[in-house]
This record gives C-alpha cells, sequence and structure tokens, in this order.
C-alpha cells in the first residue's frame, strides 16, 4: 500500500500538490484535501497521506453497530439508527447484539470482523449465524 495508515479499502484521487481525495467505503467516509502543498512540490503522493492517516487513526474513532431488533441482520429496521454493519468490519469497530426480549439476530448474510474490531453478543442473548461469518486474527 502506498498509505500504510489508511484503512485497507480506502481508494483515492492524488492530485498536484497534495490536493487529495480519499474515499473509504467501510467507514462511509470521504476526506477531501486542498490548498498549498505540505511537502513543497509534490506530483501525486507525499509523506502527507501516511501522517494524514496515523493522526486520523490515533483520534480512537469507534464506530460501534447495534442490533437492537428481532430476525435478519440485512434488515435496517433491527439495527440502532437503522445502520446496517459494513460486510467488512475494520479495526476499532465493533457490532452488538442486543436484540429485544425473546428475539434473536439471524446472520444471513456474510460478515467478516478483522483484528482489532469486536463482535460483542450481550448476556442471555441469541445470534444463530445462517451466513458466513469469518473473523480474521493477524
Amino acid at each position: 500500500s502506498l498509505v500504510p495508515n489508511a484503512p485497507n479499502d480506502m481508494f483515492c484521487a492524488l492530485g498536484k500538490n497534495d490536493q487529495k481525495i480519499y474515499v473509504v467505503p467501510s467507514q462511509q467516509l470521504v476526506v477531501i484535501r486542498t490548498g498549498e502543498s505540505a511537502f513543497g512540490v509534490a506530483a501525486a503522493f507525499s509523506p502527507f497521506d501516511d501522517l494524514l492517516w496515523g493522526k486520523i487513526d490515533s483520534l480512537g474513532y469507534h464506530c460501534q453497530y447495534t442490533f437492537t431488533g428481532n430476525g435478519l441482520w440485512n434488515v435496517a429496521a433491527n439495527w440502532a439508527n437503522q445502520l446496517i454493519p459494513p460486510p467488512v468490519l475494520h479495526r476499532k469497530a465493533s457490532i452488538v447484539i442486543d436484540p429485544i426480549a425473546g428475539g434473536e439476530c439471524i446472520l444471513n448474510v456474510p460478515q467478516t470482523i478483522q483484528t482489532g474490531s469486536s463482535l460483542v453478543i450481550a448476556s442471555g442473548k441469541k445470534l444463530s449465524i445462517n451466513g458466513n461469518l469469518q473473523i480474521i486474527n493477524q
């Protein structure tokens, strides 16, 4: 990767004088940088890219998705704020399974939990796995 500190699914447009557009689908994030060059004249890539993502990562941003309904994973109404987790959960993000009393969460789509992220099932709650669940520990 040209930008080791950036999320694995990031893609970007790198322009003259450190003009940048970064897109991170898993975090529903777009970062745009305009202005003068951060490191003198630069055709596209500069040390700025890795420094920026190192700073963003150091903020400790933590995204949490909470299943609060009953039934299928891929139904937005079953998630707090109707936010379904992305298919690949990246570092510092978490999924909390806490369905309504007597309910259950049914994982019916592929889900990957990467190193540094977590899947938590609340005490006494039920998660049924009918789809693919992949947990990556690197």
